[in-house]
């Protein structure tokens, strides 16, 4: 997801900062990101630092939580919102009492398959879809890919584990 939003985001022309692990790999992590339209790449003991003199995002999506979610949302601006649709460190997201009272900062949920898409009308996914695919015909929206043979799916599945990847975020394709 966050590749793709990075993509999207720059072919709009919106700035983005991106915030990964400090693990190994984490320099070529930064530059692949920077390469598909990251324009801020930082990890979390970094991020206050690297913003610092930047404009305050209105807008932080976040698929971590814990402690993640909080210190990007202590960047957003007033009024800004928080948009969790993952959980990956199996944490709560916590909000700073400040943050809510004196920056008016949001939290909100998203849930694609089970909220979003059930709810929406035809059209919008229709539209969604076009838009998708006519970026990755035309290339503008890149999925780094892993091509496996079906009975690797074993395999496949255990290269999905962030421990098991130098973040560069290979998506598997079992092929049948």
């Amino acid at each position: 997801v966050g590749q793709a939003v990075i993509q999207l985001a720059a072919l709009r022309g919106i700035k983005s900062i991106n915030v990964i692990r400090d693990t190994e790999g984490v320099v070529e992590t930064a530059a692949y990101l920077k390469s598909i339209g990251a324009s801020v790449v930082t990890t979390m003991g970094s991020l206050r630092q690297d913003c610092a003199g930047l404009p305050a995002p209105a807008l932080a999506l976040n698929c971590v939580g814990g402690a993640a979610a909080e210190q990007v949302a202590k960047q957003l601006a007033v009024r800004g919102t928080l948009v969790t649709y993952g959980g990956m460190a199996k944490k709560p997201v916590s909000i700073p009492t400040p943050l809510l009272i004196f920056k008016d900062v949001r939290a909100k949920g998203f849930w694609m398959s089970g909220r979003w898409y059930p709810s929406s009308r035809h059209t919008q996914r229709h539209h969604m879809f076009s838009e998708l695919c006519g970026h990755l015909q035309r290339g503008e929206l890149k999925i780094r890919t892993s091509k496996l043979p079906f009975h690797q799916g074993t395999t496949a599945l255990d290269n999905q584990k962030p421990s098991s990847r130098a973040g560069l975020g290979l998506k598997a394709v079992l092929m049948f």
